[in-house]
């Protein structure tokens, strides 16, 4: 009969996802934490608590994008350290502040760095190819097949 994860151990379940295992958490965060806009305290009594770390949100904010769970249940697993109020609020803040934008444009570059990718190369919604290459629908004319791709993408 299996036994249930302590608290001590739930942990150890999320790092079956590779992204929550540590050591990419600590990768990402390298990436990410100069991007973060800096805080600034403008109570006008400066007696309210301690802001939660920033590392800890990004942690829950983490779990919540890689399970899909709900704020709740990430407040849960991680042992009601950050409020699921606080986690939505940090990850608004960092989403106007463009983070996870620089971030993904560096995933991107680094990517694209690894594999050689050349966006040159790269045809665009199937109506430009490399030449040489026919055209997606030979019995169309040109105006008709770039009409056809534009209906397709909705970006």
């Amino acid at each position: 009969m299996a036994s249930a994860l302590t608290p001590n151990d739930q942990w150890k379940a999320l790092i079956m996802v590779r992204a929550l295992d540590p050591a990419v958490i600590s990768d990402l965060w390298q990436a990410i934490y100069h991007h973060l806009p800096e805080h600034v305290d403008d109570h006008p009594l400066g007696c309210h608590r301690k802001r939660v770390p920033d590392l800890l949100c990004f942690r829950g904010i983490l779990i919540r994008l890689t399970t899909g769970s709900s704020s709740e249940d990430v407040e849960a697993l991680m042992e009601y350290k950050v409020s699921d109020t606080t986690l939505r609020a940090r990850c608004d803040e960092w989403i106007a502040a463009g983070v996870f934008a620089e971030l993904e444009a560096e995933t991107r570059v680094g990517y694209d760095r690894i594999i050689c990718f050349d966006r040159d190369r790269l045809a665009q919604g199937c109506t430009r190819r490399i030449s040489g290459e026919r055209r997606p629908h030979a019995s169309a004319p040109p105006a008709v097949v770039l009409e056809r791709s534009r209906s397709k993408n909705h970006y």
